[in-house]
């Protein structure tokens, strides 16, 4: 899985787009046996800077985020909030999928025929 990201400082204004992409085979198996996990996130930043986001991790994750830091003088913690964010969110992407990965392989079962001798 990849983060695509895109950051903007425009007036003060810092504004982040983010969206999970380029999934791999086995991610993809993961999330189609086991479901897709929903990201939920829930965090104030200093500054006053507050960021919600309840979306699914594949099909839904596309998410644009801004932190106004226009008033009173804030473009420096509207910057940092926005650097904390970024870090926040692609450690529990990971976590997110890792757990999801080691699930999948806890719970590997063989499919397909096979024969076997029954002892008598």
């Amino acid at each position: 899985m990849k983060l695509h990201y895109n950051r903007q400082l425009k007036k003060s204004v810092v504004t982040l787009e983010i969206e999970t992409t380029g999934f791999t085979a086995e991610e993809n198996s993961a999330l189609d046996s086991l479901g897709e996990p929903v990201i939920h996130f829930e965090k104030q930043y200093t500054g006053g800077f507050s960021v919600s986001i309840d979306k699914k991790i594949r099909t839904g994750f596309k998410v644009k985020v801004k932190f106004d830091g226009s008033k009173d003088g804030k473009r420096a913690q509207a910057v940092a909030a926005a650097t904390q964010f970024f870090e926040d969110i692609q450690e529990l992407l990971s976590k997110t999928m890792g757990e999801l990965m080691d699930a999948k392989d806890s719970i590997e079962f063989d499919t397909g025929s096979q024969a076997v001798d029954i002892e008598y």
